[in-house]
């Protein structure tokens, strides 16, 4: 699980989140969804100024799975872009029995996730494919018709000029043997295949819609801004 969070809420999260993780109350939700145990391994792997991260197992029957709780203290987005829902069906639904409903989460809505990934994808050391990867998914044309276009004048507004003109030339700086390598290998085979095979088109479709972010119109007298966070709100990863 990812997470953002406002830095000035740094060592009161790194008390607190073993403790929820540990409260009966939580226990039982998780239980619902057939998790029997959950191990937090202390101290924390990381705990630095920009992230804190804890090791952890999940007991499914009598099978432990480790995974990780990550908080991240970088960027800027803000609280205001999150939404609450549950997770779609198609895909709790390989999970969970059809009587159990996975409970309602925070997450960036769509404006907000393809924000975080254009603004991930100018501002790593390197670029990564699964950023590029991620925003070709979110811009897809079928989830119009679920969640309405994306916003453009948002985006805009919420973009600087170097970060849109250092996403743009990343976007297509990602060869095809670091496509393979950092996402496809990740995939299900019927996916690798596609996505394999469309891998330069959809470079091309980010790339564009990033310059037109960039050629938006924006008001008059308008500094394209980043917001400050406010509360904590979760991250898609990335």
């Amino acid at each position: 699980m990812d997470l953002d969070a406002d830095a000035r809420l740094r060592r009161r999260l790194t008390r607190l989140l073993p403790e929820k993780i540990d409260s009966p109350s939580f226990r039982r939700e998780l239980l619902a969804l057939g998790i029997r145990d959950v191990a937090v391994y202390r101290p924390p792997a990381k705990d630095t100024e920009t992230a804190l991260r804890y090791k952890v197992a999940l007991v499914a029957g009598a099978v432990p799975y480790p995974t990780k709780i990550e908080i991240s203290y970088r960027g800027e987005a803000s609280a205001d872009w999150s939404v609450l829902g549950r997770p779609l069906g198609e895909v709790t639904g390989q999970y969970l029995a059809a009587h159990v409903a996975f409970p309602e989460l925070s997450h960036y809505g769509r404006p907000g996730a393809v924000w975080q990934k254009v603004f991930a994808l100018a501002n790593r050391a390197a670029a990564q494919a699964r950023d590029v990867f991620d925003l070709g998914v979110l811009l897809e044309p079928h989830l119009d018709a679920r969640y309405g276009s994306v916003d453009v004048s948002f985006l805009r507004a919420h973009l600087t000029d170097d970060i849109l003109r250092e996403a743009a030339q990343r976007a297509v700086a990602v060869t095809p043997q670091e496509f393979r390598d950092q996402v496809a290998a990740f995939l299900a085979p019927e996916a690798q295949l596609r996505h394999t095979d469309a891998w330069e088109t959809t470079q091309l479709t980010v790339a564009t819609f990033i310059e037109d972010i960039a050629h938006h119109p924006t008001a008059p007298g308008h500094k394209s801004r980043v917001p400050r966070r406010r509360t904590q709100q979760p991250r898609r990863d990335r």
